[in-house]
């Protein structure tokens, strides 16, 4: 089911162009040191920056995740629920066998409800 094209981005928006961060700080001017106001605006373009950067890979690690369920878990988890129904199946015939105890009854019928009731 792996093809050779990259699988699309489930969080970017492509149609948004991104800012150049970097064109943005404020650079002094010979003998003009830069004021509080210009240097506080450079501080936050920094942060900013970083804070896109840790975004970016937050966006990375949930895609790889995403991807993981995808080919791992919910291919498991549908394993899990047939052999949830095959086991209910299989335990049908003797939930009404006179032949076994009414108390081991009780225990398979538990047992069906439990499984029963974790099949989505």
């Amino acid at each position: 089911m792996r093809s050779s094209e990259p699988q699309p981005s489930f969080f970017d928006d492509e149609s948004q162009p991104r800012p150049n961060a970097r064109g943005l700080i404020v650079v002094p001017q010979p003998g003009r040191p830069l004021t509080k106001g210009q240097q506080a605006f450079n501080r936050l373009v920094r942060r900013v920056e970083k804070l896109r950067m840790q975004l970016e890979t937050r966006k990375r690690k949930l895609e790889a995740d995403l991807v993981f369920q995808a080919e791992h878990i919910v291919p498991r988890l549908t394993q899990v629920t047939a052999s949830r129904k095959a086991l209910v199946r299989a335990l049908r015939p003797f939930l009404s066998d006179a032949r076994l105890k009414a108390a081991d009854r009780r225990i398979l019928k538990r047992l069906a409800a439990e499984h029963l009731s974790e099949i989505p």
